[in-house]
Order: structure tokens, then C-alpha cells, then sequence
């Protein structure tokens, strides 16, 4: 058996990856539990598995569902073994515009936040990820307003990112890698 190299993916390969998870979940129910997967190297599963992979399955990472009862214990305690490169975690969220004058894409809502029920507020899925060497990434898709349009013009059918989406997840994700000390 080769060694198939576990290193070096790109920040592309995550977007593919969490694009994935996003549209794997899409079927979940509204307001289900957090899912976190590994992220793992297709080729290296695809060898360590044979028949675990599709023939045609062109994408570089693999993610693959955690079981998992409470993500703060989770995030706390996980340990990830050397061949699992990555890892993501995939939940609804409640997200508002950007405040007059902020540029960027609507973000999560808090519990100060002045929001109404009727229009401020929208659904979507958050998909965040991390590399083990180093990228790190939060995208989310809007779920459709209840009459079914999009309010965005198409954002319902396209992921949207920000640089400081979901900063606090990601940053805990990828504590999950950090070597013990």
C-alpha cells in the first residue's frame, strides 16, 4: 500500500468539502442538532476503504459524520488521530442583516440584537471547517423566507462568507488540533 499524503490541502479543497456537508444536511430538519464531521484525504480513504468512495468521486476531503451527545464537551476534550486532516461542524442558525453603513454578508444574530420576528430575521446553515495545517473557513447558505422567495436575489442558493463569520467556531475547531501540552 502507498502512503498517500495527508498534508497540504488547500482552502479550496475545505470550501469543496463544507459545500458538501451543507448540502448533505440541507435534507436535516430545521433547528437539528450540531453535526461535526473528520475531514479526511478521499485517496487516502478511497485506499484504506476500498469501496467506500465512488469511482468518480473527484473531491479532495471526505468528510465523515461524528457521533457526538454535547459539541462544548466535544470541542473540549476531541482528539483528532494523525490520518483525519480536518474537521467541520454544520448547524441552523438565526442571522440579521449587517447594521446600516457594515459592509459584508447578514450575520448571526445575538441576544442584543433589536430584531423583528417578521423581517430581520432568517434561518440558514452554517458549515465551519478547519485544515490541520492551518485553513480555516465558515460559510453559510440562507434558507428560502417562508413564501418561498429570497429576499437576496439567488443568496438562498449560494454560499456566503465573511472573514469574521463564525470567528469564536472556528477558533475552537481548530483547538481540537492543537497538540497537548
Amino acid at each position: 500500500m502507498s502512503r498517500v499524503s495527508i498534508q497540504g490541502f488547500s482552502q479550496d479543497a475545505l470550501g469543496a468539502a463544507l459545500r458538501d456537508i451543507i448540502d448533505h444536511t440541507a435534507d436535516a430538519d430545521a433547528g437539528s442538532d450540531r453535526t461535526v464531521f473528520a475531514l479526511v484525504s478521499t485517496r487516502l480513504l478511497a485506499e484504506l476503504e476500498p469501496g467506500a468512495v465512488a469511482e468518480d468521486d473527484t473531491s479532495e476531503l471526505s468528510p465523515i459524520l461524528q457521533e457526538i451527545d454535547d459539541l462544548d464537551d466535544f470541542l473540549a476534550r476531541a482528539a483528532w488521530p494523525e490520518q483525519v486532516v480536518g474537521a467541520a461542524i454544520s448547524m441552523d442558525i438565526v442571522v440579521v442583516p449587517p447594521k446600516p453603513g457594515e459592509p459584508g454578508t447578514p450575520r448571526p444574530a445575538r441576544p442584543e440584537d433589536d430584531v423583528d420576528d417578521a423581517g430581520d430575521r432568517r434561518s440558514a446553515r452554517l458549515a465551519v471547517g478547519v485544515l490541520r495545517d492551518g485553513p480555516r473557513l465558515a460559510v453559510m447558505r440562507l434558507y428560502p423566507e417562508a413564501d418561498g422567495s429570497s429576499a437576496d436575489d439567488g443568496a438562498a442558493d449560494e454560499l456566503l462568507t465573511h472573514p469574521e463569520l463564525a470567528v469564536e467556531l472556528r477558533d475552537a475547531l481548530a483547538a481540537t488540533f492543537a497538540p497537548d501540552i
